[in-house]
């Protein structure tokens, strides 16, 4: 799995094979969540068509559903399913913007 693409403080496309993997920054009070989305055919094609400008409003849609009962999008969530690899896969990608990913020269 892999970060493809980031909506800075809302959202993260990953990727893992040919299935993309949108994870949402929700926030209810002081209590903050990500929901992870597997995107179907039609958000795939979507996304193809549209770019980030999709994702931008999937996660609005996604963080307007979940400040109520969260609807559809609470029961896609595959977070339990995947939270290893979506870990490894920013811990990845932070170190590949710091520069501290593989490659790295040490002193």
């Amino acid at each position: 799995m892999k970060v493809i693409e980031h909506g800075p403080g809302a959202w993260h496309l990953f990727v893992q094979g040919q299935a993309l993997f949108l994870e949402v920054h929700c926030k209810r009070g002081a209590f903050a969540h990500s929901v992870l989305l597997r995107l179907d055919a039609d958000e795939t094609r979507a996304y193809g068509m549209e770019g980030r400008a999709f994702l931008d409003k999937l996660a609005g849609a996604v963080q307007v559903a979940d400040a109520g009962d969260g609807g559809t999008y609470r029961a896609r969530d595959v977070a339990a399913l995947y939270s290893g690899r979506i870990a490894e896969a920013m811990e990845e990608w932070q170190a590949d913007r710091t520069g501290d990913g593989p490659g790295k020269p040490t002193s």
